[in-house]
């Protein structure tokens, strides 16, 4: 993670707490234990979403991936190249839905 990435998690922790227009005048003590909760978020979200994506578990409207370099050539490459369809999703596909019955 990059130091851009902490210190813009930092604020947002911050401002949900505080008004955002006070961070400016926040003293470098403050801002370091803000930098370090936002540290701890961060891991927290790479470890969940990370988690997810690398098992490939059904995440509900999650807009939010924290990948590193290889985890996301794995996840794009899934995505440009995705599994050819089995028998059973083809036998599925040719079904006619219970609608037009």
């Amino acid at each position: 993670m990059t130091f851009e990435e902490i210190d813009a998690c930092a604020k947002d922790l911050f401002s949900k707490e505080n008004d955002a227009s006070m961070w400016a005048n926040i003293d470098e003590g403050d801002r370091a234990y803000w930098r370090k909760m936002a540290v701890e978020e961060l891991e927290e979200r790479r470890r969940s979403y990370g988690d997810a994506a690398r098992g490939f578990v059904d995440l509900p409207d999650r807009r939010f991936f924290l990948l590193d370099t290889e985890e996301y050539d794995s996840f794009a490459n899934r995505v440009d190249n995705p599994q050819l369809p089995g028998p059973a999703l083809r036998a599925l596909m040719k079904r006619r839905p219970l609608w037009q019955r």
